[in-house]
């Protein structure tokens, strides 16, 4: 069953285990997990077609569209800080699929990018690029 976006929550922890998470905040729009896996040629000259297997999963990005938050408090501050000293932290995105369990997503990762941009009539926004670390999780909560 299909469900809206509206109402999803992001996170960014202060740790690599998610005790204290603190929103992104003002998040317009979310891509990712990109998760995918390479392609292992294991072909040989026996061979009549390609023989291939699959290779260790890389969960890739998440990246964020945002109104950009200046307070010191945010979850946005606090991926900036992060991205500068190269500190690999948890996030969580919880859906709002159910209002009783949930349906969130957990892991660990860098916040490799952190753009700014803004325009005459428009909000100052912020591009945010997280490198995920490991594997997903996927859980009800």
């Amino acid at each position: 069953m299909a469900f809206g976006s509206q109402g999803t929550l992001f996170y960014w922890s202060s740790s690599t285990s998610p005790t204290t998470n603190n929103p992104i905040g003002e998040v317009k729009s979310f891509n990712g997990p990109s998760g995918s896996a390479g392609i292992i040629d294991k072909s040989h000259l026996g061979s009549t077609a390609k023989e291939k297997m699959i290779g260790l999963p890389d969960e890739g990005q998440i990246t964020f569209e945002c109104n950009l938050l200046t307070s010191a408090a945010s979850g946005q501050q606090m991926m900036r800080a992060d991205r500068r000293t190269r500190s690999q932290k948890a996030w969580s995105i919880i859906f709002a699929d159910a209002t009783v369990s949930p349906t969130r997503l957990n892991g660990v990762g860098y916040c490799t990018g952190f753009a700014v941009s803004g325009g005459v009539d428009d909000v100052v926004k912020a591009s945010i690029t997280v490198e995920i670390d490991g594997g997903v999780s996927w859980t009800t909560a």
